[in-house]
């Protein structure tokens, strides 16, 4: 079980757009990535597997790599696997093309999931065809193809509907962590202290159905006072909007953790849960959201000095630099996640 967050939006994300050209970003908010070594991808493997059958008719391909890195050189660009893969599904008997999408997939396993753009047909064979196209050198140590060739045979039927065991299960704790100091013009954000917070502690529920490949991906938001609406063009107004904290599962009950977020404008807030489970395909189901009229907020008194307390449970990931809590910065970083989505997006329906 593997957990992975990605501060997609945090704040007033849908006033962003209209507060850009009055505010603008912060030189902390437009940080780049350092340069890395540049990667080399090979195949790892093809799922549900080479000859498999019974395959749903609406089913994923998987594909999954293996990341080489290329010692003595850097790159400005970070090196993508989809980058490289080209992948074409047939009919192996007409040989003729079935018109498809690629999604990045989160997972376990990670990586790239083809799904036909309408149903294949039942009980008929098909073969996959993949090829990493890469401009970089092949590594020495390098292991495993940059070609593949698969097939596998379609069930009668497609998957089973997503199916949700449970309830959304929320409790709260209070905790010790960093005090930073986040002032906008500063790439990364000072340690000045320490201070009392609060963390989520939620048990996600079994899940049931859906692709037989790569398990399922739960996607949980927290918001104040209404739940967070998933696929929707607008939301409601929200002064705390936070997510996405990825938690994988391969389908029994699991628990995860994180601090819960700060109002930018200041005060208490009546936190929402919202969340739904997705699997390889593109299926989604969405669980009953959890609202509550408060949680216990820690003491605000900062701890300067004394010793410090690991808190592995507390550290969070995102993209470029932390932004401060402020009006101003929490739509810099709105921004940041937005433009993250869109980037997404284009791996998330890639004609193939």
């Amino acid at each position: 079980m593997r957990f992975h967050h990605f501060v997609v939006v945090a704040g007033l994300a849908q006033s962003a757009a209209f507060l850009l050209p009055v505010l603008g970003a912060s030189s902390a908010e437009a940080c780049s990535p350092p340069a890395s070594p540049p990667k080399y991808f090979t195949f790892q493997d093809s799922l549900p597997g080479n000859g498999a059958t019974d395959v749903p008719t609406d089913g994923a391909i998987l594909l999954t790599s293996r990341a080489w890195t290329l010692p003595g050189s850097l790159s400005d660009t970070e090196s993508h696997f989809e980058d490289a893969l080209s992948v074409t599904v047939k009919d192996a008997r007409t040989g003729e093309v079935v018109p498809g999408q690629l999604r990045y997939w989160m997972g376990e396993p990670h990586g790239l999931a083809w799904t036909p753009a309408s149903p294949l047909s039942p009980s008929r064979r098909y073969v996959v065809e993949g090829t990493l196209d890469q401009e970089v050198p092949r590594p020495g140590e390098a292991e495993g193809p940059t070609e593949i060739r698969h097939e596998f045979s379609t069930g009668a039927r497609a998957a089973p509907p997503l199916e949700v065991l449970g309830s959304l299960q929320v409790r709260f704790e209070s905790f010790e962590r960093d005090k930073r100091d986040c002032t906008p013009g500063l790439c990364e954000c000072a340690v000045v202290g320490r201070e009392m917070a609060t963390r989520a502690h939620v048990t996600v529920p079994a899940v049931q159905g859906g692709a037989p490949v790569g398990g399922y991906r739960v996607e949980l938001w927290v918001t104040d006072r209404t739940p967070y609406l998933f696929d929707a063009s607008t939301q409601p107004r929200h002064q705390v909007q936070w997510g996405v904290w990825g938690v994988n599962s391969a389908g029994a009950s699991v628990e995860t953790s994180f601090a819960m977020p700060e109002n930018p404008y200041g005060g208490a807030y009546p936190p929402c849960f919202a969340w739904r489970v997705v699997d390889a395909a593109g299926h989604a189901t969405v669980g009953e959201p959890v609202c509550l009229a408060s949680f216990e907020s820690a003491s605000e008194e900062s701890l300067v000095g004394g010793p410090t307390v690991n808190d592995p449970a507390g550290k969070e990931e995102g993209w470029g630099c932390s932004a401060g809590q402020s009006p101003r910065a929490t739509v810099g970083t709105a921004l940041l996640g937005l433009l993250a989505l869109m980037a997404a997006a284009r791996w998330r329906r890639r004609e193939v």
